[in-house]
């Protein structure tokens, strides 16, 4: 979706920008078309006021020449050279030296009228046909949509920083608003994932919790006998909870969003399946804040989830918020369709007027022979680790440690 705006971006500041050059050149070929005719006018126009001012003064007289003085300035960026004989006499000249404007914005004129005492008054000129005025005119409104389009060019470049550098972990394929890929040939999914995705950068890679920085985390971490393990409590406390509040939830069977009750017992039969396929399985958390099932919002949200996962996993009501399992889809990608679906969710809540916290925790099968209900508290772990800069974490594991984990575990 930020691909697809970007795009219309560029188009609407392109057009912003041809629209202001051919406003330009449009507005210098029709006054070049009609400059012929406009000049014709203004010299009549000139040459009448002149004839008027020589039957009230005569020329070479002080009133004559100052009035004709003020009757020039009238005519500031006309013309291109201007002058004044009386019976073959020179009187007034612009410039001194004689025209030297090009043919091409230029037209030449003559007129004559009589004087107040009956001499002859010559007017020769030559008027502008493309008006230095229109000229800088249409620059000046050609440069003020051009400048229109670079101050808009430089806000989306602000919003897509922010954007970037906000929940953006993973790089991902923009022009897919959820990217899942198939894994039952892994040669061809390596080279997909290499042509479609970038590598991801160093500070990106630091977002992702790991085996060497977050020990207390990880369950291929070692775990002494008498060490406190958070995976394992929360697991114990999950399936408590579940047997609590088992007459508290309904059964939406029938419906896409399913219950909450039904999460594990659905995952662990996925996980079953993909261990058996040698694919993957991913699990989502998104937690909302102070969220309201039966809210417009809710209803919305519902609804954009079950369009974008639709075959390709399932989606449960979670606490306050949302489980989701997506089939055949590694760690990686599962991070780009939570990128997605946190930007949709958000402009929702935005839209709705609804200012709260949204997190999100992955976490994937990963070659590991693992419990519905380890998964699921493994993305629990990593949405606890969320916070304002970083609201989307996925737990990464490293499967070869894992597995010495789990069977230094059983030989215990």
């Amino acid at each position: 979706m930020r691909t697809k705006n970007v795009k219309i971006a560029q188009m609407i500041i392109a057009i912003i920008f041809v629209v202001a050059i051919a406003y330009f050149i449009a507005g210098i070929v029709m006054d070049k078309k009609t400059g012929p005719l406009k000049a014709q006018r203004r010299f009549d126009t000139f040459m009448m006021e002149t004839s008027t001012l020589a039957a009230k003064y005569e020329p070479g007289t002080i009133e004559f020449n100052s009035e004709f003085t003020h009757l020039v300035s009238t005519y500031p960026n006309d013309f291109s050279y201007l002058r004044l004989d009386v019976n073959n006499m020179r009187l007034y000249e612009y410039p001194v030296d004689g025209a030297a404007s090009s043919d091409l914005v230029v037209n030449d004129f003559s007129g004559s009228t009589n004087t107040l005492l009956g001499n002859t008054l010559m007017v020769t000129a030559m008027v502008y046909t493309l008006n230095a005025s229109s000229i800088y005119q249409y620059a000046k409104i050609a440069f003020g949509l051009i400048l229109l389009g670079t101050i808009i060019a430089v806000i989306l470049l602000l919003i897509l920083h922010v954007q970037h550098t906000s929940p953006t972990y993973r790089r991902y394929k923009p022009d897919d608003d959820l990217v899942i890929e198939d894994e039952t040939d892994s040669d061809s999914d390596d080279e997909s994932m290499e042509s479609d995705e970038e590598p991801m950068e160093a500070d990106e890679a630091e977002l992702i919790l790991s085996t060497e920085e977050h020990t207390n985390v990880l369950a291929d971490a070692p775990v002494e006998d008498d060490e406190f393990d958070p995976i394992g409590a929360m697991e114990e406390e999950n399936r408590e909870a579940a047997e609590e509040l088992a007459q508290e939830f309904i059964d939406a069977s029938d419906g896409p969003i399913h219950s909450q009750l039904r999460l594990e017992k659905d995952l662990q039969k996925e996980l079953d399946n993909a261990e058996a396929n040698n694919s993957d399985v991913s699990v989502l958390i998104i937690t909302i804040n102070a969220f309201r099932e039966d809210s417009a919002a809710a209803k919305a949200i519902n609804l954009v989830l079950t369009e974008r996962i639709g075959k390709q996993g399932n989606i449960y009501g979670y606490n306050d918020g949302y489980a989701i399992f997506i089939r055949n889809t590694v760690l990686d990608t599962a991070l780009a369709a939570a990128q997605s679906l946190y930007g949709i969710i958000d402009r929702i809540l935005q839209q709705n007027e609804i200012k709260t916290k949204i997190s999100a925790g992955i976490s994937a099968r990963s070659e590991r022979t693992i419990s519905a209900s380890r998964l699921i508290t493994e993305a629990e772990q990593a949405a606890l680790h969320t916070d304002d800069e970083n609201p989307i974490i996925a737990f990464r594991v490293n499967p070869e440690r894992y597995r010495q984990y789990m069977q230094s575990k059983q030989n215990a």
